[in-house]
C-alpha cells in the first residue's frame, strides 16, 4: 500500500480529526447546490489537485490530497485511487492540472477505482482533436497500441529525424571516408581504382583495405582472395615467374618489427615490389625472425647448432634436445607412479613381462591388445550370422 493511499483518518487522534475535518469543510464550496461540483478553494495545489498539511499521532507531517479526505470523511474508505466522475474528457476543456474537475470534493463526484482503471481512464483522456504540437489526431495520423495508448505519427517522424541528426552533428568526422569497391571490374581497372590518390616515394595504400592473418591487403578477384601487393606488381611490373614470390623492399629486418605488425606488408608502390625466389624471401638475410644470433636460452645459433625447416624457420638444437630429454623424464615418473614392489597397477611383475618402447607394462599393452581383437571377432561374427 503506497503512502498516499494509506487512511488518513484512522491515523489520528480525536482532536487532531475534528481539526482536520473542520479545515477540509471551510475550503470546500457547496454553493452550488448538492448535484453540483464542491471545488476545494484552499491556496496549496498539487498537480491541479487541492491539498491540505496534517500532523499524524507520531508527530510526522502528512500531505493529504482534499477530494481523498472528502471521500474517506464520507465512507470511512481509501482506496488506491479516487477518480471524478464529473469530468468528461470529450467536453471538458482543461487539460493536465488545469482541469476545474481536479479540485472537486463533492462526494457523489467521487468513484473508488483501482490504479489499472485509472491508467485506462486517463489514456481515454487524451483523445483529443490534435496533438500537443497542433497535428491534427486523425485516424491515419494517430496509432493507438494495443494497451490503449495513442501516438502522433508526425511527432515520431519529427523525432526520429531530430534524433538523426543530432547524432550526425555529434559524430566525429572521419579522415578519409570510406569507398566501396565498384562492380564489374577489370584487374587494371581495379589497381587504377585502389590506388587513386598514392603518390610519391613512400609506402602506398590500397583503398578499402582489409588485412589478412599475416598483415597483408587480401582482395577478392573471381571469388579468390589474393594478395594486393602481387596484382599490382602482375598489373603494373609484369607475371611473376613460377617459383617467386613478391618481396618488399621497403622492409629492412634490422629495424621493422616483422610478423602481422609490420607495417611494409600492406604496401603496395609497385617501386617498392620485387620478384625473388621463395627460399630467399624467407632467408637470414631477410627473415625478421632470423635476426637474432642465440636463443631465449642464450645458445649461439651456430651452423651444428641450429635447426631450419622447411618454411625457413630456426630452432635451436640445445633447446630440442633438452625439451626431449624433460618429456622423458616425465613419462618415467608418470609410469613410477603405477609401480610398487616391482608391480604394475595390475600387479604385473614388470621385470618378468618388460616394458613397451614407452616404458609401460608389455603384459597390460598385450591385455588391451587381446581384448580388442575379442571385441573385432564378435562384430565379425554379429554381422556374419546378420548376413
Amino acid at each position: 500500500m503506497s503512502n498516499e493511499s494509506a487512511p488518513v483518518l484512522a491515523s489520528l487522534t480525536e482532536a487532531q480529526r475534528a481539526e482536520l475535518l473542520a479545515r477540509l469543510d471551510g475550503l470546500i464550496d457547496r454553493s452550488g447546490g448538492p448535484e453540483a461540483c464542491h471545488p476545494f478553494t484552499g491556496g496549496s495545489r498539487v498537480r491541479g489537485y487541492g491539498v491540505l498539511w496534517t500532523r499524524q499521532a507520531d508527530g510526522r507531517r502528512r500531505m493529504v490530497k482534499a477530494h481523498r479526505l472528502a471521500f474517506e470523511a464520507a465512507t470511512g474508505e481509501s482506496p488506491p485511487t479516487v477518480d471524478h466522475e464529473c469530468h468528461d474528457s470529450d467536453e471538458c476543456q482543461g487539460k493536465g492540472e488545469d482541469c476545474p474537475h481536479r479540485l472537486c470534493c463533492n462526494e457523489s463526484h467521487l468513484t473508488p477505482k483501482s490504479l489499472a482503471d485509472n491508467s485506462r481512464r486517463a489514456r481515454a483522456m487524451v483523445y483529443r482533436e490534435e496533438c500537443s504540437r497542433g497535428h491534427a489526431a486523425t485516424p491515419e495520423n494517430i496509432y493507438e497500441s494495443p494497451k490503449g495508448d495513442r501516438t502522433c505519427r508526425k511527432c515520431q517522424a519529427e523525432n526520429a529525424r531530430a534524433g538523426r541528426e543530432r547524432a550526425r552533428a555529434e559524430r566525429p568526422e572521419r579522415e578519409r571516408q570510406r569507398k566501396y569497391r565498384p562492380r564489374g571490374m577489370s584487374l587494371e581497372q581495379l589497381v587504377e581504382w585502389a590506388l587513386d590518390g598514392n603518390d610519391g616515394d613512400g609506402c602506398w595504400e590500397w583503398r578499402d583495405a582489409r588485412l589478412d592473418g599475416e598483415g597483408y591487403v587480401q582482395v577478392a578477384v573471381d571469388g579468390r582472395k589474393i594478395n594486393a601487393h602481387r596484382i599490382v606488381y602482375t598489373v603494373l611490373v609484369g607475371p611473376i615467374p613460377e617459383g617467386y614470390v613478391v618481396d618488399h623492399t621497403c622492409h629492412d629486418p634490422k629495424v621493422c618489427p616483422g610478423g602481422r605488425e609490420d607495417p611494409h606488408r600492406a604496401c603496395v608502390n609497385p617501386a617498392h615490389l620485387v620478384a625473388v625466389p621463395e627460399g630467399h624471401n624467407t632467408g637470414a638475410e631477410r627473415s625478421s625472425r632470423a635476426r637474432p644470433d642465440r636463443c631465449k636460452w642464450e645458445h649461439v645459433f651456430t651452423e651444428e647448432n641450429t635447426y631450419v625447416d622447411k618454411r625457413g624457420s630456426r630452432y635451436c638444437r640445445e633447446c630440442m634436445k633438452r625439451r626431449q630429454r624433460e618429456a622423458r623424464e616425465r613419462t618415467d615418473r608418470e609410469d613410477q607412479r603405477f609401480r610398487v614392489d616391482g608391480k604394475c597397477r595390475n600387479d604385473h611383475d614388470v621385470a618378468a613381462a618388460g616394458l613397451t618402447r614407452e616404458g609401460r607394462c608389455a603384459e597390460c599393452a598385450r591385455e588391451v591388445k587381446r581384448r580388442y581383437k575379442a571385441r573385432q571377432g564378435a562384430q565379425r561374427d554379429a554381422t556374419v550370422g546378420v548376413s
